[in-house]
Parts: C-alpha cells; sequence; structure tokens
C-alpha cells in the first residue's frame, strides 16, 4: 500500500536504539542470510506450510473506545492485516495468535525474521512502522519489538527484517508501560502485529515469522529517485511520522523509521547523491557508538538535518559537541571520488557489529570555519548550483531557523 504524508512543521524527536549494527562500516557486506533451516530455526507461522489462519483474531482500540479497523485475510501465502488507523480517542489496530501445547522456548534462538511484502515507494512515501509483540504465561505485561516495512520500487518485492530476542523490550499492559519487567523467552504463549498511531489506511502483507538461531542482516531494497527533490520527501515525510511517534512515548517506531529511510538512501542505486550517502551512513555508524537513548536519537535526527540542509544549500545547524561526527562539506566532495564512507543499507540494525579494518574512522570532523570554503566544490558533488527547490518549504525554513537558535526543541 501506498502511504504519504502531508508535511506540516516537524517534531524533533529523541528514540531508543538498543542493538548493535552489522554491515554498515567500511568493507563490510550485508549479510543476506539464507533461508530458514527447518533444523536449526522455529517456524513460528506462516512460511512454506502456510498460515494458522483459524488461530488468528482482530483486535482493535473500540475496546478503548477507539474508531480504528482492523481486517484480516489469507492470500497466496501471505497474512494480510489491513485497516485505518483513526486518532480520535484511540489509535491502534492489531492482529493476534495464541500459541497451544504449551506454547514455545525462545532461549536457544538469537532473535526473530519476518519477511514481508515491501510497500511501493511513491513521493512523500514513508514507511510503516509495525510492532511484533509477544506474551509469555508468566506475565500480564507483553513484550513488543518495532521494525519498518521498507520502502521498494518493485511491486511485490519481498523483505526480511531480523529482531534479536533481547529487543523485545517494550513490557505494556492496556496502555500501561513497566520499567522492571522482562520477557521471559522460555514460556512464550502468544504473538500479536501492532500498527499504532499513523494516522490514516494501512496495509501490512507478512510472508513468515521464523524464530532463528543464528543472527542475520538484510540488505535494504534498491529504490531509485528522481531528482533529489524526492530525497527532501522522503526525509520529511520520515521526521513527521516518526516525530509523532516518538512523542506518543513510541521510541523504538520511531527509530524503526529513522533507520529504515536512512538505509534506504544508502541503498539506492540511483537519484542519492553519493554526498548524501556519505552522512547517512556516518549517522548510522555514529548511532552505534553512543552508549545512551537520547544520544542515539541525536545521531539520527542531526544526520536527517544535515542532509536536507545540504541538498538544500541552506546552513547547516550550528556544530556543536553533539554532532561534530558529521562529515564536513569538504570531505563529501572527497566522498564522490573514492566512496571511502560507503556503506550497506539494512532493513534493521543487527547484534553483529564489524569493525573497521584499520581501527580508523574515514568521517572525521572539520573545523566549521571550513565548511563555507568547501561550500561552492560541494554544489557539485550534491547536483546543484545551490538551494534544491521543495515540494514542502516549510521545513527548509524550520532548519534554518533552529540553525540560527542553536536548539533542537520538540515541536509538538
Amino acid at each position: 500500500m501506498r502511504r504519504h504524508w502531508t508535511i506540516p512543521q516537524p517534531p524533533a524527536p529523541r528514540l531508543a536504539l538498543l542493538l548493535l549494527l552489522a554491515g554498515v562500516f567500511d568493507g563490510a557486506s550485508s549479510s543476506s542470510a539464507p533461508p530458514p533451516s527447518a533444523s536449526t530455526d522455529l517456524r513460528l507461522d506462516g512460511g512454506p506450510t502456510g498460515w494458522d489462519e483459524s488461530q488468528w483474531r482482530v483486535q482493535v482500540d473500540g475496546v478503548m473506545g477507539g474508531k480504528s479497523s482492523g481486517r484480516l485475510s489469507f492470500l497466496d501465502g501471505y497474512m494480510e492485516f489491513s485497516g485505518v488507523i483513526d486518532l480520535d480517542g484511540g489509535g491502534f489496530s492489531s492482529v493476534r495468535r495464541r500459541f497451544s501445547d504449551g506454547g514455545h522456548d525462545l532461549s536457544r534462538y538469537a532473535g526473530v525474521v519476518v519477511t514481508v511484502e515491501a510497500d511501493d515507494v511513491v513521493p512523500g512515501s514513508v514507511p510503516l512502522g509495525v510492532h511484533l509483540q509477544f506474551d509469555d504465561s508468566v506475565s500480564q505485561y507483553s513484550f513488543s519489538s518495532a521494525f519498518a516495512v521498507p520502502l521498494s520500487d518493485g511491486s511485490g518485492e519481498e523483505a526480511s527484517v531480523f529482531l534479536p530476542m533481547d529487543s523485545f523490550d517494550r513490557g505494556s499492559w492496556i496502555g500501561y508501560q513497566c520499567t522492571d519487567c522482562a520477557l521471559d523467552i522460555t514460556k512464550i504463549v502468544g504473538m500479536d502485529v501492532y500498527v499504532l498511531f499513523q494516522e490514516g489506511p494501512f496495509e501490512v502483507r507478512i510472508k513468515s515469522v521464523t524464530a532463528l538461531a543464528e543472527a542475520a542482516s538484510f540488505p535494504s531494497p534498491a529504490v531509485s529517485f528522481d531528482s533529489t527533490d524526492d530525497v527532501v520527501s522522503i526525509l520529511e515525510a520520515t521526521i513527521y511520522s516518526g516525530g509523532s511517534l516518538y512523542d506518543k512515548s513510541y521510541r523504538e517506531l520511531c527509530f524503526a523509521l529513522y533507520w529504515s529511510t536512512l538505509s534506504t538512501l544508502v541503498a539506492s542505486p540511483a537519484g542519492v547523491p553519493e554526498a548524501v550517502k556519505a552522512v547517512a551512513c556516518a549517522g548510522l555508524r555514529e548511532a552505534m557508538r553512543q552508549d545512551g537513548k537520547a544520544e542515539r536519537a541525536w545521531a539520527l535526527r542531526h544526520t536527517m538535518d544535515a542532509i536536507l540542509a545540504d541538498v538544500q544549500g541552506l546552513e547547516r545547524m550550528e556544530r556543536t559537541a553533539e554532532n561534530t561526527w558529521l562529515p564536513a562539506l569538504e570531505e563529501l566532495a572527497a566522498a564522490a571520488t573514492n566512496k571511502a564512507s560507503a556503506c550497506t543499507g539494512t532493513t534493521s540494525p543487527s547484534e553483529l557489529m564489524v569493525d573497521l579494518d584499520d581501527g580508523s574512522d574515514p568521517i572525521m570532523a572539520m573545523d566549521p570555519s571550513e565548511d563555507k570554503a568547501a561550500k561552492v566544490e560541494t554544489d557539485a558533488v550534491m547536483g546543484t548550483s545551490g538551494a534544491v527547490a521543495l515540494s514542502a518549504p516549510v521545513l527548509g525554513s524550520s532548519l534554518a531557523v533552529l540553525g540560527t537558535l542553536g536548539t533542537m526543541l520538540c515541536l509538538f
């Protein structure tokens, strides 16, 4: 399903990332894992043997006075979950099932891979954020991990997303979160799929859910862009949708959207300048270096703000201790010729990490005074002679104002 947004002034979110990255360092290639092995991996539902259709049911926010809708069907090997999210009084729709025969012990598994049909990309597209949630037999809370349905050029293209077991750490029950509880992965008795607080129609087509014995990483689908206008459009839409989720305390969903969009830019075979990819890669790396949730959040937000400023010919936000890792304009000019800062776009972070071969980082911060001197050269790298025309100019002007103020406050 094609999803797009009309963009008001966006928020500046903070979000959480609890995982380490696979395949974003120099010399690392994304580990496109083979299909799950029947001898080592565990089918949770779907796949070659089909879905346990009778076990699934729909539950929407009407139980809490909401107006969202949900529909469930099974077709051509997919579980199709669709509906409309209405934020008036609610904001979620879900499908859920229980496991029989005592459930599953997932303690021997590294994580879960969800294979979905990727969403067609159109101008203004934004990835759809989804919660995969487990229930155990010892707690009233359910525990979720977040992923974004990847975008794709081709209708019907499949994509897989790996979720480590320790990412199922958001415990919730009828709207309440717990801070001192944890999923008992030895006693899994239920599995749910949620779409939350992303207003409008949605559709998720899931091919399979499988527990993997070994961690995996999957490449983002290749999406070609017609121009940098399209790059601006997808970043604006992602910031708005992800920021709105963050403001409702769904930080893991916000991060999933941000990660997915930046990885889509990195994986693009056409229409995304190498300089944009260099900034995106720097942001993905920096997010993985940080220890705190807020610090990782700022890394991705600074990344997107820098890309938007660069392609529009605007001044970046003031260089501070929080963003000195961003590649300066002069370095971006070099990135177009040697691709030293290239990385691989992946559908999700992974618990695997690949170190740089020589232990160094090709993305080094430069003195802010060097930015202006390099601007003319970077304009050529960006494929512009200055600013790029915007389809929705409000964000660019907002970024310039924020840069002058030197602040990053949430706008909602």
